[in-house]
């Protein structure tokens, strides 16, 4: 078995934004060309390696943009509490 490349998966990333993968891959023509399991177990690994890498920076960019916000409401509503927060919701509708 040949190792996975990143051709082997340009039809998945050329595609548009907003395209399921039920519209690309019910049309025979635009089916990936698998052969037997072992390849669908590699663009399974491929799959978790490229998520594993991108995760703990993807949660520490999360972290941060969730951190400013509260941090801008908390300005808005001139409090140190997050529990102001909750009760200046609940006023103003």
């Amino acid at each position: 078995m040949r190792p996975l490349r990143v051709g082997d998966l340009q039809a998945l990333a050329q595609r548009p934004a907003g395209i399921t993968n039920d519209s690309i891959f019910k049309q025979p023509t635009n089916r990936l060309a698998i052969q037997d399991y072992r390849e669908v177990e590699a663009i399974i690994r491929y799959d978790s390696e490229l998520k594993s890498l991108l995760y703990s920076k993807l949660m520490f960019i999360e972290t941060a943009v969730k951190n400013i916000v509260l941090e801008e409401v908390l300005n808005f509503i001139q409090s140190e509490h997050i529990n102001d927060m909750f009760i200046e919701n609940i006023m103003c509708t």
